[in-house]
């Protein structure tokens, strides 16, 4: 049961880490995005 739980909570992390990580990335093509389109 115990060990249940720690892989669940291992996973939930996981795939925070992986969300953020598609979250900031997207923000910064974001702020890419609009920098190149400033110069031009």
């Amino acid at each position: 049961m115990q060990d249940d739980v720690r892989r669940a909570a291992g996973a939930t992390s996981m795939m925070d880490i992986v969300v953020l990580a598609i979250g900031l990335g997207l923000l910064g093509l974001t702020i890419g995005y609009a920098y190149a389109c400033e110069r031009l």
